[in-house]
């Protein structure tokens, strides 16, 4: 399966959610936040020492995925643009020596 089939099946899949159209970016965008915060919840029990299950890590980073997607296809654009543009960002640090720091511009 390659990121064009898995963003279809996902938008198909979420069409059963009732939310307006207006509203569909910023409530995925939710979910992302949501799904996000649950994966950094394993690795904090992890690191807490209450063991680690990484099939349910594995599990979340795939929600966590399916929202990203999600919010791709509600602003026009797809996994593949999104990766496209962090390669030439990451490259034009690297290439800049700018890897290091904080800010997006750098």
């Amino acid at each position: 399966m390659d990121f064009v089939e898995y963003s279809d099946f996902v938008l198909r899949y979420s069409e059963v959610y009732q939310v307006p159209e207006t509203d569909k970016l910023l409530a995925v965008a939710f979910g992302l936040a949501e799904e996000t915060g649950e994966a950094i919840g394993h690795l904090k029990r992890k690191y807490r020492g209450d063991g680690f299950n990484r099939e349910d890590w594995l599990k979340e980073l795939g929600d966590v995925l399916a929202y990203l997607s999600l919010c791709a296809a509600y602003s026009n654009s797809s996994l593949e643009e999104i990766a496209e543009l962090n390669i030439d960002k990451l490259s034009e640090r690297e290439w800049k020596g700018t890897q290091f720091g904080s800010g997006s511009d750098r």
